[in-house]
């Protein structure tokens, strides 16, 4: 399998035992690195919209002070 690293190709059949075991780590640490940037991005997108919620949830100003003033 032919990969590229510093801006060059490589057969991977070349490498030692230890150069494929570093290559499958590198690719896995990328295949990771990817999956949780979509998570972070899904993360995101998720606060945003229960902030939203949230938000058409709360009391008006007008009823927050009306209810303050009743516990006076």
């Amino acid at each position: 399998m032919n990969f590229k690293f510093d801006d060059k190709d490589y057969d991977s059949d070349k490498l030692s035992d230890n150069g494929k075991l570093y290559l499958a780590r590198l690719q896995k640490l990328a295949n990771d690195q990817q999956l949780l940037a979509s998570q972070f991005e899904d993360t995101n997108i998720l606060r945003a919209k229960y902030t939203e919620l949230l938000k058409a949830e709360l009391p008006k100003d007008e009823e927050v002070k009306q209810e303050s003033s009743k516990d006076s």
